[in-house]
C-alpha cells in the first residue's frame, strides 16, 4: 500500500461494530470447515478406507455438477410446433405447442383474419466499442491477413511498443512484404492463363495499423465482423 493510502485510512478510522458482520461470517465460515471439511472428510475416509475429501463449498458445486449432468444424460427429445404470422416485415411466432391438432386449429382460426397490435416496447440498447486486441486474438488475426507466423507478429508488437507513437522509418521497415496471386493487368493471354505469384508491398503505415487496429477494423474485407 502506499503511504498516501494508509494516512487517508487513519484518517477515517470507523468503530469496529461496523465490522461485526464480517467477523460473524468468517466465523461461520471457520466452524463449517472443521464440521464438515475436517471431520465428514475423516468420517467419510474411514467408512470407504479411501481418502475422500468433503467440504463447505466444493460439496455443493460436486452437488451441482452431478445434477446438470443427469439432466443432461436424462434428456429426451421433444417434437413441438408453432404457428407464426408475417405482414411485411413484421413477424410474430405462437409459444411452443405439444400437440400438432392444436397447431394446425389455431393456424386455421389465423388463416384470413386480422391481426391487431396491442401494445409496442422500445428498448434503447448501447454496443460497446470493440475491445483491444490480446495477443493470442492480434497473432490469430494477423496470420489470417498477413501470413505472419505467431513468433513474427509477436516480434512486430514488441517493436511497436518500444517505437514512438508513430513507428520510425527503421520499423517500418523491417515489416514484410505480402504475397499475392493475381495476374498482371497487361499481361499476355498464355501468361494470364496461369497467373505466377506477384509480391507487392502493402503501405507501411497500412500494416502497422492493421497490426494495432482492434479486429472489427482490421481491414475493409472485415468490416462489421465480429471475432
Amino acid at each position: 500500500m502506499e503511504d498516501a493510502a494508509i494516512r487517508e485510512g487513519f484518517a477515517n478510522l470507523r468503530p469496529d461494530s461496523d465490522y461485526d458482520a464480517l467477523y460473524q461470517s468468517a466465523l461461520c465460515r471457520a466452524k463449517a470447515d472443521w464440521l464438515v471439511g475436517i471431520n465428514a472428510t475423516r468420517l467419510f475416509s474411514v467408512l470407504y478406507h479411501k481418502t475422500l475429501t468433503v467440504g463447505r463449498v466444493q460439496t455443493p458445486t460436486l452437488k451441482m455438477l452431478v445434477d446438470r449432468d443427469a439432466k443432461i444424460l436424462r434428456f429426451q427429445k421433444e417434437k413441438y410446433y408453432t404457428v407464426g404470422i408475417q405482414s411485411g416485415s413484421l413477424k410474430a411466432d405462437s409459444e411452443r405447442i405439444s400437440e400438432a391438432e392444436t397447431a394446425n386449429s389455431l393456424k386455421e382460426k389465423c388463416t384470413g383474419a386480422n391481426a391487431i397490435c396491442v401494445s409496442i416496447r422500445r428498448e434503447k440498447k448501447t454496443e460497446q466499442p470493440p475491445k483491444l486486441y490480446d495477443l493470442t486474438t492480434l497473432q490469430r488475426e494477423a496470420n489470417r491477413l498477413f501470413g505472419f507466423t505467431a513468433k513474427q507478429t509477436l516480434d512486430y508488437v514488441q517493436q511497436l511498443s518500444a517505437a514512438p507513437a508513430s513507428p520510425s522509418p527503421a520499423v517500418v521497415r523491417s515489416l514484410p512484404m505480402v504475397a499475392t496471386a493475381a495476374p498482371a493487368a497487361t499481361a499476355s493471354p498464355a501468361a494470364a492463363a496461369s497467373p505466377s505469384p506477384t509480391v507487392r508491398s502493402l503501405p507501411p503505415e497500412a500494416i502497422a495499423r492493421a497490426v494495432m487496429a482492434p479486429a472489427a477494423t482490421a481491414s475493409a474485407a472485415t468490416a462489421g465482423q465480429r471475432y
